[in-house]
This record gives C-alpha cells, structure tokens and sequence, in this order.
C-alpha cells in the first residue's frame, strides 16, 4: 500500500476538511465551514444535513459535504444536496473524500 492510500485509509474528516479548507483558501475561494458540533445541537432543525463546506468565487458556488473515506451520506444531506443542485448554473454541489483529492485539486484551483 503507498503512502497516499494509506493516509487516504486513515485520515480522520476533521483532519481532511483541514487540508479542503486550507487549499481552498490558497485558492483564493470564500470559506464557510460548517462546525461539527453544530448538528448534534439543532435535531429538529431543517438545516441538520446542511453540507460541511460552502466556498465562493468569481460567480462560482460550491457545496461539500466532506467524509472519512469509510463515511457514509445521511438521508438528511442527501436531501439537502438534491435541494442545492437544483440551483442551477455556476452552483455544483459535491462530496468529496481524501480519495478524491486530485478531483479537489483540479476544482479548486
């Protein structure tokens, strides 16, 4: 196994929206991130499922709901997400795990 599959294995989703957040701001993309602790407090809210990341560019607006490579997208996120990519153009809803980054990369630069 390389070195680059086994941190994609092993890389917590705390550890990995780090390293989003952080190229996404190298990037020059607006970053609004979600706290984790702010679902378990707002159970009966309609926003519970609302994804991680919302970054914004020069017209251009993206969703991410980030996971753990094991990680699994609730019935609540997928709601949301089917919800945003009705947006229209310029708006792309994702989600992204550590196996991903290249396409990361290649979106957000």
């Amino acid at each position: 196994m390389t070195n680059r599959a086994l941190m994609e294995k092993t890389m917590s989703e705390l550890d990995f929206a780090r390293a989003v957040v952080d190229l996404a701001l190298s990037c020059g993309w607006k970053v609004k991130q979600e706290p984790p602790w702010r679902a378990a407090c707002r159970k009966h809210d309609s926003a519970v499922g609302f994804p991680d990341l919302v970054l914004a560019r020069k017209g251009q607006l993206i969703f991410a709901e980030l996971k753990a490579e094991r990680g699994r997208v609730s019935k609540a996120q997928e709601e949301w997400m089917a919800q945003l990519r009705w947006a229209g153009t310029g708006v792309h809803v994702y989600v992204w795990k550590p196996s991903d980054w290249d396409e990361i990369v290649e979106v957000l630069r």
